[in-house]
């Protein structure tokens, strides 16, 4: 039973560790740290076409950054129907807050965006 549980912990920190390996180098990229920007300064619901046109990105940069932001809980759609609107999420706000001696690599950038806002 004991090396069960070990078993388990240790794909369950796996996982831990890959989530944070690629929300780590989601964050490094400009074009992400971008989009976020951007949807802060929003502060409302915006459409891939309004992200295009305020950072100048191309649009299949944009769609691509979105998508990976989605998977992994930045971004969210908030409404479904064409064009599709996107907003941060609850999570990523949340990561906005947290106080400086706990913020990480990646995020220190994210929150002096944030200030920009």
């Amino acid at each position: 039973m004991g090396d069960t549980i070990k078993k388990i912990e240790k794909e369950y920190m796996d996982v831990v560790c890959a989530s944070l390996k690629l929300i780590i180098k989601t964050l490094k990229k400009d074009t992400v740290r971008e989009i976020i920007r951007v949807l802060i300064i929003a502060q409302k619901p915006i459409t891939a076409e309004e992200i295009i046109e305020k950072t100048g990105l191309p649009k299949a940069t944009v769609y691509v950054n979105l998508r990976e932001l989605e998977r992994i809980g930045f971004v969210k759609v908030v409404e479904d129907k064409k064009p599709r609107k996107y907003t941060i999420t609850k999570f990523m706000k949340k990561l906005l807050e947290l106080p400086e001696d706990q913020e990480k690599e990646g995020l220190i950038s994210i929150r002096k965006l944030a200030k920009v806002a």
